[in-house]
């Protein structure tokens, strides 16, 4: 008999507020690190080449640029596959370490800007443009969207469907490859978001200090 529980369903009163308070952390978090690395990285002329040419024969498909802005709405999804708010609070702890540890990264490893890609054209010309205004410049290695991605599938799958791993996992890998097509990234800052993201899902779920110091504190847990 198969025992996996509903991969999507409404959430408890009690998952919406823990997801509400972890998102407004997280996005604090992120502010700061990504705009303050790449803030600091501009203060100097200090570059690490990442282009490889296979990052130059790369092609450019900037419709894919939708499929990048995804992992926004994927994020969203956090309190209606995950049920508990412990399981929230440790989302946000593995969210919040590799945000810091991707900032290292950025100040470890301050990187060329992202070759320059053709004019685009069309409907999806502002969507590129927003997506360009988000993504500022230097912050490269690690890739923090396929990162983020990663856990995202990580966490989801857990406990589900084979066809809900399955959706999420491609999806993951849709996002790393549409940072490569839309010319966002090198294939570098891929590999090594995926190389930190792995010991974070590996290691993290056992940890109970987030949830401890934090959920628990201020949500009021019984």
């Amino acid at each position: 008999m198969n025992r996996t529980e509903p991969w999507i369903a409404w959430p408890s009163r009690e998952c919406w507020i823990a997801f509400a308070y972890y998102y407004v952390l997280i996005a604090v978090l992120w502010g700061v690190v990504y705009g303050g690395t790449c803030w600091i990285t501009s203060l100097h002329n200090y570059r690490i080449p990442l282009q490889v040419d296979a990052d130059l024969a790369m092609p450019f498909v900037p419709q894919a640029i939708v499929v990048y802005l995804s992992l926004f709405p994927m994020t969203w999804l956090a309190p209606f596959v995950l049920r508990t708010r412990q399981q929230l609070a440790t989302f946000a702890a593995a969210l919040a370490v590799l945000i810091v540890c991707s900032g290292c990264g950025f100040l470890l490893i301050p990187s060329e800007e992202v070759r320059s890609t053709p004019v685009v054209d069309g409907w999806v010309a502002p969507v590129f443009r927003f997506a360009d205004e988000v993504n500022l410049s230097f912050n490269n290695l690690p890739c923090l969207h396929v990162g983020m991605a990663v856990l995202c599938a990580y966490f989801y799958s857990q406990g589900k469907s084979t066809r809900a791993r399955a959706i999420v996992w491609l999806w993951a890998i849709a996002i790393g490859i549409s940072t490569l097509v839309t010319h966002q990234h090198y294939i570098a800052d891929v590999v090594a978001s995926v190389g930190l993201a792995a010991p974070i899902c590996r290691y993290l779920p056992s940890w109970q200090w987030f949830g401890t110091l934090v959920g628990d504190r201020h949500l009021g847990a019984r």
